[in-house]
């Protein structure tokens, strides 16, 4: 219905474009439908990638902060959602092994740290 009034508007010179007319969305849906049938196009392709990438985080980052680098690393290479990197703590990890242990949920005035969902989902079956 908006569209055929915005044209209107356009017609009688009330707008010079139609804001409700959405022009390639055949094209991106195409592009989302792809991704969903094949997730690993959403990849990076190679290790240099991800240093470029966190490099470029470091260097647009307040005080050029080398961790915020360290964590894009880490959660790629680890394939973790962000509340788990957000709830990592140094004890959590050693050289063979990494626990998930907490996982921080982001709120409207704070965050709160709970349990990952893959452990409160074991424990409450």
């Amino acid at each position: 219905m908006l569209v055929p009034v915005m044209e209107q508007a356009k017609r009688d010179g009330l707008r010079t474009d139609n804001p409700a007319q959405v022009c390639g969305w055949q094209k991106l849906y195409a592009q989302i439908e792809d991704e969903l049938d094949d997730p690993r196009s959403l990849a990076l392709p190679d290790w240099s990638t991800l240093v470029t990438l966190a490099n470029a985080l470091v260097a647009r980052s307040a005080d050029e902060y080398q961790g915020w680098g360290d964590v894009v690393t880490f959660a790629a290479c680890t394939a973790s959602w962000i509340g788990e990197v957000s709830g990592c703590w140094v004890g959590d990890i050693d050289t063979s092994t990494w626990t998930v242990r907490r996982q921080i949920t982001p709120g409207p005035a704070d965050s709160t740290t709970r349990e990952p969902r893959a452990t409160a989902a074991a424990t409450s079956r």
